[in-house]
């Protein structure tokens, strides 16, 4: 192998070993009684398929916004939906940026100057200050810590990432991601600060394989594609949108588990 400036890594399955499992009834019916100490009332079951709806309406809101044939929702926004679109929405005095859910959503009925013949709830009409609150990223922390069953590094993954430093190579993250999952999860494993620069498909509005989300990191950066390698573990995601940005591509057939050779080469390079 070629000796590289920089090594563009995907995240889970390449570097962190992670498995969950959202269908775990354990999951809703914590985040049911979450979501009910702020008044909102859900069913764990229809709190679940609530959910799920709320995602494919987002991404689907968002693929018309930016014309993406892949793009990333935001979970914040599906995590404020469902406590402002609960079945039932009593008072509560536990208060989210110094309101109560329900005074919320009378914000995204259009405030009390409407007439009660306009004020309908629009989930266009979502708060910055309550999506990007402290409380939705508690809540996606949350859910996230009760999906895991288990997330652990590979056990090549802080040598391969300090030799490719040591050889004089750049670092960087190129993670189909939501950042109110992923910070937490890569400061927790010790490789936040390892990176160069990190880029989160949740925060770019698409996700591989489409070749802006690459391309936002090269031309952001400066890299030169000649000059780069990405390593992944998926053909159609990692390897796709590294060819079609010209940029070379290492895949690992078994997850991390072929981080060894990955190593080895850039050793031998």
């Amino acid at each position: 192998m070629k000796k590289y400036r920089h090594y563009i890594f995907d995240l889970y399955g390449t570097l962190l070993d992670i498995h969950t499992d959202q269908k775990k009834p354990m999951l809703w019916r914590r985040m049911a009684d979450l979501y009910g100490c702020y008044g909102a009332g859900w069913a764990p079951r229809e709190m679940r398929r609530a959910y799920q709806r709320m995602c494919a309406e987002e991404e689907t809101r968002l693929a018309v916004m930016n014309g993406s044939l892949w793009p990333e929702i935001t979970l914040e926004r599906v995590f404020v939906r469902l406590l402002l679109e609960a079945p039932s929405l009593r008072e509560s005095r536990l208060l989210i940026e110094g309101k109560s859910a329900r005074s919320w959503r009378e914000v995204c009925c259009g405030g009390p100057e409407r007439s009660r013949e306009e004020r309908r709830y629009d989930p266009e009409m979502l708060p910055d200050r309550l999506v990007h609150s402290d409380w939705v990223q508690c809540v996606a922390s949350e859910f996230r810590l009760l999906s895991i069953c288990h997330l652990r590094l590979y056990p090549d993954t802080l040598e391969t990432l300090q030799t490719i430093r040591q050889k004089g190579g750049s670092l960087w993250l190129l993670s189909n991601a939501q950042r109110c999952f992923t910070v937490q999860e890569l400061e927790q494993a010790g490789l936040w600060d390892l990176f160069d620069g990190i880029r989160i498909s949740s925060d770019a509005g698409v996700r591989k394989p489409d070749p802006l989300f690459m391309r936002s990191l090269l031309d952001g950066e400066g890299l030169d594609p000649a000059d780069c390698l990405m390593i992944g573990n998926e053909r159609e995601s990692d390897m796709a949108v590294a060819a079609a940005c010209g940029v070379d591509g290492f895949y690992l057939e078994e997850d991390g588990h072929s981080l060894p050779l990955l190593l080895k080469e850039v050793r031998d390079a």
